[in-house]
């Protein structure tokens, strides 16, 4: 988010491209996770949120009350609706402001995700007890959040520019709803259907691998 947003020559046509697309991945997301998420939007809503975000924070027009108003006027948002609750917001600020410092950057990222991986861990061990919200967390059922951190050192090798080409730019749009799709279709007409799981999770990481293939020789 925060390179497109770097990158884009119409941050205006970005925000909508990702509005446009997360309510298209509306039907395929709740097909498939159902009541999972009760009312919470996928993850591209997540996404235009923390484009948001850094808008706000980046526009030089505005002063900083407007900026922490507005800001906070998102975080309630996300909050209330968000599939992954302000934690994108938070993230998208530290790669957008530390970008030139790859050390400061890793470190405020870490630290956001010990804190959230801290809170859910507090509050699961507090909840199975209270009984406060109906979830059923363990104390170290959010522990593998702390994988975000994994992929700093692929970010170590990124030189700042712009990769890929256009099919690479667009595929993530297609993909998401697309995989969310058929997923929701398996579930429903098939008793067993761990093997088509696998297959996209694997088609999935083939993608990936291209996709970086591409950005890591275009020239």
């Amino acid at each position: 988010i925060v390179e497109g947003y770097i990158h884009t020559s119409n941050v205006t046509k970005y925000a909508l491209r990702l509005l446009i697309f997360g309510i298209i991945s509306a039907t395929p997301f709740y097909m498939f996770f159902g009541s999972m998420y009760g009312y919470r939007q996928n993850i591209i809503i997540d996404l235009l949120i923390a484009l948001l975000t850094i808008m706000i924070a980046a526009n030089e027009n505005n002063s900083l009350s407007t900026k922490i108003v507005a800001i906070i006027g998102l975080g309630i948002i996300s909050a209330a609706l968000g599939g992954w609750p302000i934690l994108p917001m938070v993230y998208v600020l530290i790669f957008y402001f530390f970008r030139e410092d790859f050390k400061k950057k890793c470190i405020y990222f870490s630290l956001a995700t010990f804190v959230l991986v801290l809170v859910l861990v507090i509050f699961s061990a507090i909840n199975s007890d209270a009984h406060f919200l109906n979830v059923d967390w363990k104390w170290n059922d959010k522990l593998y959040l702390l994988g975000f951190i994994l992929p700093l050192a692929l970010l170590y090798f990124y030189n700042g520019e712009k990769g890929g080409k256009r099919i690479s730019s667009s595929l993530f749009y297609i993909y998401y709803p697309a995989h969310l799709l058929i997923l929701s279709l398996a579930f429903s007409t098939m008793n067993d259907i761990r093997m088509i799981f696998i297959l996209v999770q694997a088609t999935s990481i083939f993608l990936i691998v291209i996709l970086m293939t591409m950005a890591a020789v275009q020239s």
